[in-house]
């Protein structure tokens, strides 16, 4: 059995700029080349994991069964949050009814330098 992994993570995009590469496609016309190619800089601020939700396939689709949320989180996504339920004991045992497992987590954007502001970011990864 395989460990989980996050599958993505979450970026702002600083700007563009350009890559000198060489191309490597053989039916291009400039196959061998140096050739100038645009890229985006993206800044990625560490990820916090805020809470894990495990889900049971159903007839009617994925449903939650159950969270845990983690003990100390941000004031500014305490602002943002609807559904954090603060619990007093950590009981994984729904865990073991689970098909699925995800993470609920979140970026800092307080920490990305060079823009003005940024909105705080939830992303929920399987």
């Amino acid at each position: 059995m395989k460990k989980p992994k996050i599958q993505g993570f979450l970026g702002y995009k600083a700007g563009m700029t350009h890559a000198f590469v060489v191309d490597y496609r053989p039916t291009s016309t400039t196959s061998g080349r140096e050739v100038v190619m645009p890229v985006s800089v993206v800044e990625t601020p560490p990820l916090k994991v805020a809470a894990i939700r495990a889900y049971k396939e159903t007839s009617y689709g994925l449903q939650t069964i159950g969270e845990i949320w983690a003990d100390k989180l941000e004031p500014e996504i305490l602002k943002k949050l609807t559904s954090y339920k603060k619990e007093k004991k950590k009981n994984w045992d729904f865990t073991k009814d689970a098909d699925d497992l995800r993470v609920i987590v979140y970026t800092q954007p307080r920490l990305v330098t060079g823009f003005r502001k940024k909105s705080l970011r939830l992303e929920s990864f399987e």
